[in-house]
């Protein structure tokens, strides 16, 4: 029902909790690779988050973690 909307909604508010935590984020960061959804940057860490928000994404989660 939603293709990308639902997950740009998710995207949005990740984006403004973590600017609003006083972090550095980026969303959607282009790479060599593709595109990162979000990219979050702390003092110590760097996260890259990835959003899936179909119902085979925890399968696909599962599969890499094995």
């Amino acid at each position: 029902m939603y293709p990308f909307g639902r997950k740009k909604e998710i995207q949005y508010a990740m984006y403004i909790i973590f600017e609003l935590l006083g972090e550095y984020v980026q969303t959607e960061k282009q790479t060599s690779n593709g595109r990162i959804d979000i990219l979050l940057q702390t003092k110590d860490y760097v996260y890259i988050i990835e959003i899936k928000t179909s119902s085979s994404a925890d399968a696909k989660i599962l599969f890499a973690l094995l």
